[in-house]
């Protein structure tokens, strides 16, 4: 896997090529330490949730993140 950037991808370029991330949670992590992991990797796009045997629960952008935690208490 070539983890170069998005600036080396020409038309020929397959899904392999991409800049790819493992940066994985399961949902009982508290959000202060992704928010610690993501701005500890500021490369890092988002998180990939799993439960606890592996399966995708979810998916979460970093941009996605930041907003929902910058939202006010209710």
């Amino acid at each position: 896997m070539n983890d170069t950037g998005i600036q080396s991808l020409m038309p020929a370029s397959t899904l392999a090529d991409l800049p790819a991330h493992d940066f994985t949670a399961t949902p009982d992590i508290p959000g202060g330490q992704i928010a610690w992991e993501l701005q500890a990797s500021p490369t890092v796009p988002g998180v990939i949730i799993k439960d606890r045997a592996g399966y995708l629960v979810g998916v979460i952008s970093r941009s996605q993140f930041f907003r929902e935690l910058s939202k006010s208490f209710r």
